[in-house]
């Protein structure tokens, strides 16, 4: 019941009007002002493993929460299709390349790259804390993909104390639950990938994005399960539990998103022409 009421109160927290910003640097959240076209950010002086990439021109982002070390998670929506697909990237703050690509999505998307048909809801960082300091795990040590209200989640350690415990995980929860999407894509990164994942029914997209990618990149392949568990995993929920598809792209540790983007822009187009068509 505890757990019940946790994840009610944070949907209805975070379904509270965003605002829309302009984008700053990585540190403290910058001003609310009215909706704003986004200009170019310049790069910063920190190394690039320890920052956030900067926001892609001319996309409009909307405040969907507030980090534990108190820095903005942005939002932008794509299309107006009847199919709705939620694109996220930056969950795990050290998968890197899947951090950097989603810049390279935004910008293929605001050139003409979101099918007729689809609506994209594009999260583009889940965890700032983690992508600043380089680290799996959120800035209280919690990996928030392991923090979703599952039958099989796990209390304690990097679990976190009960479901949707942090403000991260929160605000993902909620920002999910307004937009209702009929598909859940989702970037990390694996030592053993590329490859594609799949949870609930989403089948037929993870094996349109890998042959799609794999004409450009033959290491593609699909895995429907991964080696280990995940308890409290966004996946196990969306998929399994509310019966939402979920792909979740697994890049390559040992690749940049630069090397991978060829192929993951071919499966990535593939995935949503199918969606449109659904």
């Amino acid at each position: 019941m505890r757990w019940a009421l946790s994840v009610m109160a944070v949907a209805i927290a975070g379904l509270a009007v965003a605002v829309a910003i302009m984008v700053g640097d990585d540190g403290p959240p910058a001003a609310a002002t009215a909706p704003t076209t986004i200009a170019s950010v310049p790069s910063t002086t920190l190394q690039a493993s320890t920052t956030i990439p900067p926001a892609a021109t001319e996309a409009v982002y909307t405040v969907v929460g507030v980090s534990g070390l108190g820095r903005d998670i942005l939002a932008t929506t794509f299309g107006d299709g009847p199919t709705r697909v939620y694109v996220m990237v930056g969950i795990h703050g050290d998968e890197r390349a899947a951090v950097d690509t989603g810049p390279l999505l935004v910008e293929h998307w605001l050139q003409g790259g979101v099918p007729e048909g689809v609506t994209i809801r594009y999260l583009a960082n889940a965890n700032p804390d983690g992508v600043v300091a380089a680290t799996r795990v959120n800035g209280a040590g919690v990996d928030l993909n392991r923090s979703f209200p599952t039958d099989d989640f796990e209390p304690g350690g990097e679990h976190g104390e009960y479901p949707l415990s942090e403000p991260e995980s929160a605000a993902l929860f909620a920002d999910i639950a307004a937009f209702a999407p009929d598909l859940i894509v989702t970037l990390h990164c694996e030592w053993n990938g590329p490859f594609a994942n799949y949870d609930g029914p989403a089948e037929r997209y993870a094996e349109a994005f890998a042959a799609a990618a794999g004409v450009i990149d033959s290491e593609w392949r699909v895995e429907p399960e991964v080696p280990y568990p995940t308890p409290g995993s966004l996946g196990t929920y969306y998929g399994k539990t509310l019966g939402i598809g979920v792909v979740t792209v697994e890049m390559s540790r040992l690749r940049t998103a630069a090397e991978h983007w060829p192929a993951l822009r071919a499966g990535i187009d593939a995935l949503l022409v199918l969606a449109a068509g659904a």
